[in-house]
């Protein structure tokens, strides 16, 4: 088995500014991007992920909505990656989350809005989608400007990219237009004396509005940064005043949230690890004093061959809180373990790489099939244990397993525990490159509940199945009481006094749906839906739902209703585990 190295041991040391490692044959020693687990929702919604064992912070600003109300919206959250020390002006490893073009270890890649990391390839001068997902966005090149492309979404909106800076280093959205062609416009600065990255200066939209206004004032050694929302209206306007204080890469020390009614503060405190700056306690008084507090005692080993012999990963997460009406303090404790010991499985693929590949996608697909990983989670309630959950994921990084154990019950249980089995599409034995779009949606899921008394044992199952299409659409479903739904989707090329053309070549407008129980010719709910096309800017035809059909066989006897609406109909689900 492979050993750590003596840089290795130093992962989790408090090393000097001065000291801190370059990530080679990563761009800039920046960033760590190269494995598909930071596209899991859990990796984005700031916290402790226990996937990656990361621990990414998120602060609000504002869903800001332009154009009278007419939209598009946009929700704006200044988001922390435990694995990047990116400056885009809010300090490192911070970012509003937009989507942009970055290069890691020379391979381009896409930021999507929804956080997910796309895998590029050149191909006769455009880059094409190398990454296997849901076919919920097209990636097109534009013919003018040059180096611009077009993101197009399953939801109709779209999104226009281009080059921020006069070398066309850095494409980043720049332009947000929803389905009925209104649209948000963003302007960027870029000066390299303060950030080596372009930050957002402003949102506007096509009325001239600024809806975000971002400025910066101070010195380099110690300046702030500030995000105002609709400046311009009395009763809305509101800001956050960032304090950025630099020590190797500059960094948010507090954040001030400032409105006509209340002044908050998020402070915070690092720790400079070997690569990255982690935050290690923020303070905060929105609903009461309130404490979190992160510990990085555990360092994840990576494949020989790897630029980094550890990466950090959280041992214990603790949030304490005063209560502002009672004065009492409560705490909740999280945590962690990764394996058995540091030297087991991981996401990196340890343990199954035999040699690291900087230019795979992720280098835990060339791991066996039978490759496992898991994480325990032991969460405290004020000092005394509640529960332990253990989750266990494959080479893909699906979870295939969840395994919940309450440590306190009330008599005359002596027992409980939950266990959930996934199972998904695609053979763990093929490539990457085989595995169908829809390899992340669980198609069964089965729950095993059991529950100890003193005399016996009470023991239940609930079982669900589902199967989908390449776009994410859930075509049926069937749970453990026998219900199933069935669902049928108009074609992207839509159906004549039914449902117009998708503009895009989507599959998205459900045309009917099924609801019955073991026998559809018995007792059933059939709904059937039609669709029209209307315009409020010339160019931008946008679909709205024209009527529901609802019909009912109850013992053999059918019943009607008819309704007429206007809103577009989806039928979706996202089991982003």
């Amino acid at each position: 088995m492979d050993t750590l190295s003596t840089s290795a041991e130093k992962e989790m040391s408090h090393v000097p500014a001065s000291n801190k490692r370059v990530l080679q044959g990563t761009s800039d020693g920046q960033e760590f991007s190269q494995s598909d687990a930071l596209s899991f929702s859990s990796f984005r919604r700031g916290s402790v992920d226990p996937r990656t064992g990361s621990f990414n912070y998120t602060i609000p600003i504002a869903r800001i909505t332009g154009n009278h109300r007419r939209g598009p919206s946009l929700q704006l959250s200044l988001k922390h990656n435990h694995f990047s020390s990116r400056n885009e002006g809010f300090g490192a490893g911070w970012s509003l989350g937009l989507s942009k073009f970055f290069k890691d270890n020379d391979r381009m890649k896409l930021l999507l809005r929804d956080g997910r990391i796309i895998d590029l390839i050149e191909k006769d001068g455009a880059y094409i989608v190398e990454t296997v997902d849901l076919k919920n966005f097209i990636l097109t090149k534009l013919s003018s400007p040059d180096n611009g492309y077009k993101i197009s979404y399953k939801d109709g909106s779209a999104e226009i990219l281009k080059p921020v800076t006069s070398d066309n280093k850095f494409v980043y959205v720049t332009d947000i237009i929803q389905e009925d062609g209104y649209k948000l416009s963003v302007d960027y600065y870029f000066k390299e004396s303060v950030s080596l990255e372009p930050f957002v200066k402003r949102v506007y939209d096509e009325l001239g509005d600024d809806l975000l206004i971002i400025s910066r004032t101070g010195t380099n050694a110690r300046y702030n940064v500030a995000i105002e929302m609709f400046k311009n209206i009395t009763d809305l306007a509101c800001k956050l005043i960032l304090t950025i204080k630099e020590s190797a890469n500059h960094s948010i020390e507090s954040c001030l949230a400032v409105s006509n009614k209340s002044t908050n503060i998020l402070t915070f405190t690092y720790q400079q690890g070997s690569y990255f700056r982690l935050i290690k306690k923020v303070e905060s008084n929105f609903f009461g004093p309130a404490t979190e507090i992160i510990n990085y005692d555990i360092p994840l080993a990576a494949p020989a061959g790897s630029p980094f012999a550890t990466l950090p990963a959280v041992s214990s997460y603790q949030f304490t809180m005063v209560s502002p009406a009672t004065g009492k303090t409560s705490t909740e404790e999280y945590k962690y373990s990764y394996g058995e010991d540091i030297w087991s499985n991981n996401f990196l693929g340890y343990n199954g790489v035999t040699a690291w590949d900087k230019n795979a996608i992720d280098n835990i697909y060339a791991c066996r099939a039978d490759y496992t990983y898991f994480t325990q989670e032991t969460f405290f309630l004020d000092n005394v244990e509640e529960c332990k959950n253990k989750l266990t994921y494959d080479k893909y990084h699906r979870v295939i397993k969840e395994e919940f154990i309450a440590s306190r019950v009330v008599a005359p249980v002596v027992a409980q525990s939950i266990t959930t089995k996934y199972t998904y599409p695609g053979n763990v034995s093929g490539t990457y490159s085989s595995l169908p779009a829809t390899y992340k949606l669980p198609i069964s899921i089965r729950k095993d509940y059991i529950e100890k008394d003193s005399e016996d044992s009470h023991i239940r199952a609930e079982t669900s199945s589902f199967t989908y299409d390449q776009y994410g659409n859930v075509e049926t479903s069937t749970d453990s009481g026998g219900v199933s739904m069935n669902y049928i989707y108009y074609p992207a090329a839509g159906e004549t006094g039914k449902c117009p053309k998708d503009k895009n070549g989507f599959v998205r407008y459900l045309s009917s749906s099924d609801k019955y129980q073991n026998d559809l010719s018995v007792d059933s709910i059939e709904n059937t839906y039609t669709y029209q096309s209307l315009q409020v800017k010339e160019g931008y035809d946008y679909v709205v739902e024209n009527s529901e059909n609802e019909r009912k066989i109850i013992s053999q006897h059918w019943s009607d209703s008819y309704k007429i609406y206007g809103h577009p109909r989806f039928c979706n689900t996202d089991f982003d585990l």
